[in-house]
């Protein structure tokens, strides 16, 4: 059966159908079904984004789950996701209950009393762990200004994504040679900007290795951040008891210089990946991330 799972979630029939439900059904109904709706998605098991969960989630288990317990990894992951988009078109726009939701460990708010004072330019990195979205929403509200560099070419359910986005306050670019040049002043004048860290490319000529496998994941902010001069910071998002969210952050990383351009690009890269290893094993069951990161895998997964 062809059914296409990969745009269910930012196809512009299902951003638009899930930001209605989610305005209108009181939390206490809204879960549950949130779970109905990723149990039926996830039980498409030949579908290419559960494959991708199911692949991607071995690769972190070191390639030691069986196929039930893969099937119901990719269960959670998709009730996850489920709960995390109702949560965040649910409280789009409510100032005060996304900050009563989102909550900023020490180190980040560290990070954040440096970035409003603009000392230095600072490139965060997230990979797709939690509800990353309302963690975002959250850092507009509290006055953060930054620019968000996002996926090229974006597909009109994602166009409409990042419409909601800039609504409450969160500028995104899509990647391309005028956003990159905007990013890259940014960053020289003290300014702040966020991109994703894990979902694979399909053409690239680096591939660090990311839990152990080489991995097509992108590498611009690393040659952005060395061009620059400004330290990375890698960010996770996390769920707390009471469906509160907890914006975690890791030290300043410091790229570090190499006489090889691509080996400096592969080692810097690796050292930031390494952070994201430990923030997504932290919480795999919330590692969002529908894409195949190693793409070989699928053929390798029970």
């Amino acid at each position: 059966m062809k059914f296409r799972l990969q745009n269910l979630f930012t196809s512009t029939f299902g951003v638009g159908n899930a930001l209605f439900l989610s305005r209108i059904v009181p939390r206490w109904l809204g879960y549950p079904l949130a779970n109905f709706i990723a149990d039926r998605i996830s039980s498409f098991r030949n579908a290419l984004p559960v494959r991708a969960v199911r692949a991607n989630q071995w690769v972190v288990s070191g390639e030691k789950l069986n196929a039930m317990e893969l099937d119901s990894l990719a269960r959670r992951v998709y009730r996850y996701k489920a709960r995390a988009l109702y949560d965040y078109y649910h409280d789009l726009g409510k100032i005060h209950k996304v900050l009563d939701r989102v909550r900023f460990s020490p180190i980040m708010e560290t990070h954040l009393e440096r970035m409003y004072r603009a000392e230095e330019g600072t490139m965060l990195v997230i990979p797709h762990v939690g509800n990353f979205d309302e963690a975002g929403q959250a850092l507009a509200v509290k006055g953060l200004r930054f620019q968000i560099l996002s996926y090229p070419n974006p597909s009109a359910g994602y166009r409409w994504e990042n419409r909601l986005r800039k609504l409450v306050g969160m500028e995104i670019t899509p990647m391309s040679l005028e956003s990159m040049r905007m990013a890259k002043r940014r960053l020289q004048s003290g300014g702040v900007v966020l991109t994703g860290m894990d979902r694979p490319l399909e053409e690239t000529n680096y591939w660090p290795r990311f839990f152990g496998r080489p991995a097509p994941v992108p590498v611009a902010y690393i040659r952005m951040a060395l061009q620059t001069r400004v330290p990375v910071v890698v960010i996770g998002v996390f769920t707390q008891p009471g469906s509160t969210l907890l914006v975690d952050a890791s030290e300043k990383i410091e790229m570090t210089p190499h006489p090889d351009r691509e080996q400096e690009i592969i080692q810097n890269a690796e050292k930031v990946l390494r952070v994201a290893e430990e923030m997504i094993l932290r919480a795999p069951e919330e590692w969002v991330m529908f894409y195949p990161v190693w793409p070989e895998t699928l053929q390798q997964v029970p």
